[in-house]
């Protein structure tokens, strides 16, 4: 699971028209050695393809955007669909999320060596939380299809 994601992480900074597709594939690898193996084993896929990816990618920002969000989101997100409110899921979602966002543009410029973005702040925050709407029912579809196409045949 570590090689696929690295593998998926390394294509995406090669090929910037699919690159958040393979962002938030390479994040399932991760939710599937949990649900296979274990919450441990899945953090430890998370945190291996993490630091092999910003060693090795030479797309820095697609790294980075890995170890600050993508790749473990979907781990949070297990446990945290079981709560009960809706309105409290989504609130945790979105706390969680614009804090990691924040952590990516603040971190992201030191790492890269140049801004994240020329764009007014305004419009990251605006476009990130849209497209984290978006990461979040595609996750939760890829999930409930793992589960029910992919997982009692491995």
């Amino acid at each position: 699971m570590c090689a696929l994601g690295c593998t998926l992480l390394l294509v995406a900074s090669a090929m910037p028209t699919t690159r958040l597709a393979l962002l938030c594939l390479s994040s399932l690898g991760a939710v599937g050695a949990a649900l296979r193996s274990g919450r441990n084993w899945g953090w430890g896929v998370y945190a291996v393809t993490a630091i092999l990816s910003l060693l090795l990618s030479p797309a820095k920002a697609v790294a980075l955007c890995y170890a600050c969000f993508a790749g473990w989101y979907p781990l949070v997100k297990l446990p945290l669909e079981r709560w009960g409110s809706a309105a409290a899921r989504w609130t945790v979602k979105l706390v969680l999320f614009n804090a990691a966002f924040a952590l990516l543009l603040v971190f992201g410029g030191a790492v890269l060596g140049t801004a994240v973005s020329e764009r007014p702040q305004w419009m990251l925050w605006l476009g990130g939380n849209g497209a984290f709407l978006v990461y979040d029912l595609a996750v939760k579809e890829a999930i409930l299809l793992y589960m029910r196409k992919i997982a009692g045949r491995v």
